[in-house]
């Protein structure tokens, strides 16, 4: 650390403000702050502080940084063997206040940084929320079959946690007349095999299938995830007159490779 010296702008405010500041010396820094904008703006830092640090006869600093301002210190009183007491206390307090106006600095930046940093984390959840009503107005459009495509495709590329979303596409898979848009959701949902409880729906979801290629694309996926909760709807499938002769050889092929 640079040593202070007492001719120093900010030692003689600091003298200035312990009224131990000659006369003349001190006509002189107030001429002298008077033209200064950037000096009447450290004297009024210097003054807010100022009660802090004339609280104690002995200021204190944070343990981590109190070594380095002894030492300082204890430079200055060795290359000035005259000091006086009285003029040590403001050297100490001076380094202290020059230490804390520092803190206070890095503090401003930090507090501007974090709010700029939350302004933006606040903007991105304002763009989710409409990205996400934008979907859900997309999802559940009756009247076209294409937006509701669209809508299920962004869907994909949203935050897999999304519960809304999830319950969204499995209400498509579910109910949807259009088997181009199940199968649009169903392909969202298969991407979600690390959310707890899709495979689960994903199975419930099995029996209520009727269009084939969707049963079919529905069970092949299952298999692919090795989830064996599915065979109770596999075996179902197999003994149903209604299932055609192609889905009941996946669920076939289903319960091999699952067994």
């Amino acid at each position: 650390m640079n040593e202070l010296p007492y001719n120093d702008i900010d030692t003689r405010i600091l003298e200035y403000l312990e009224g131990q500041l000659p006369p003349n010396q001190e006509a002189a820094l107030l001429e002298e702050i008077r033209q200064d904008p950037v000096l009447q703006n450290r004297l009024e830092q210097f003054r807010q502080l100022y009660k802090v640090m004339a609280s104690s006869q002995e200021p204190s600093v944070p343990s981590g940084l109190a070594d380095g301002f002894n030492q300082m210190l204890e430079n200055e009183m060795r290359e000035s063997p005259g000091l006086s007491t009285g003029r040590s206390i403001i050297a100490w307090r001076t380094a202290a206040v020059l230490l804390l106006l520092a803190a206070l600095s890095v503090g401003t930046l930090w507090f501007r940084q974090h709010q700029v940093h939350e302004q933006e984390l606040a903007q991105i959840r304002s763009e989710m929320e409409k990205t996400r009503a934008i979907i859900l107005s997309m999802i559940g459009d009756q009247q076209s079959p294409s937006q509701r495509m669209q809508g299920v495709q962004v869907a994909m590329k949203q935050d897999p946690s999304d519960l809304e979303l999830k319950q969204v596409l499995l209400q498509t898979l579910n109910e949807d007349p259009n088997s181009n848009v199940r199968l649009a959701a169903l392909e969202a949902l298969g991407k979600l095999h690390q959310n707890q409880g899709i495979a689960e729906e994903l199975v419930k979801s099995l029996p209520l299938q009727k269009d084939p290629v969707v049963q079919i694309a529905l069970i092949r996926l299952l298999v692919q995830w090795k989830e064996k909760e599915v065979k109770p709807a596999l075996e179902e499938i197999i003994r149903s007159q209604e299932t055609i002769r192609p889905v009941k050889d996946e669920a076939y092929s289903g319960l091999l490779k699952l067994s």
